[in-house]
């Protein structure tokens, strides 16, 4: 869940049927409670991000691979974008789509969309072969590889910097994060075995 761009409704991925496949992005009204779906004719979304206020960006579950699509809510129009991408979605300060781009099986790159002029440009190679990260509102990047935190910004570092070495803490292997909007904290998904 998130909270959509209006600050009047939380947004999240439903099942709108018994069909494993047909899941849709999901408005609920933070007054009355009334939900309604806002991804339109679309009913394979596994996840999603909000770009700007009727823009979302799009994780679609194509069988065993993922396709990464735009989605303009108010004309109900999609657009794809890639394919083989990971499973974090993250928008920065410039409505560009954030994401994971598993170009080949050795080389993972965080990429960023432009959707108003249907760009790409490489941010960086990711950590290893890692699909989850946090982008914090500065434009920093966190990515976990094992038990290793590092950040990442690309007006200030060439490279992945190391942050912290979370063993001691009985961790693992790092996947999901999320970072506070004033990113003063960050929360982490760990889990004994790779995933």
């Amino acid at each position: 869940p998130s909270i959509h761009p209006d600050e009047e409704h939380i947004t999240v991925v439903r099942k709108a049927s018994e069909d494993p496949l047909d899941q849709q992005v999901y408005n609920i009204d933070l007054r009355e409670g009334e939900y309604v779906s806002v991804s339109g004719d679309i009913r394979d979304v596994g996840y999603y991000t909000w770009l700007r206020p009727g823009e979302l960006g799009l994780y679609r579950i194509e069988g065993a691979a993922s396709r990464l699509s735009y989605f303009n809510v108010n004309e109900n129009k999609s657009r794809r974008i890639t394919t083989s991408i990971g499973r974090t979605l993250a928008s920065d300060k410039n409505g560009w789509l954030i994401y994971v781009h598993k170009f080949t099986d050795k080389y993972w790159y965080i990429k960023k969309y432009n959707p108003v002029t249907s760009t790409i440009e490489i941010v960086t190679q990711t950590i290893g072969n890692n699909e989850d990260f946090a982008l914090a509102s500065d434009g920093t990047y966190f990515m976990g590889d094992k038990h290793l935190l590092y950040t990442y910004h690309p007006d200030m570092q060439k490279e992945w910097v190391l942050l912290a070495d979370l063993s001691i803490y009985g961790i693992k292997y790092i996947s999901r994060m999320a970072i506070s909007s004033d990113a003063k904290q960050l929360i982490l998904v760990a889990t004994k075995e790779k995933q």
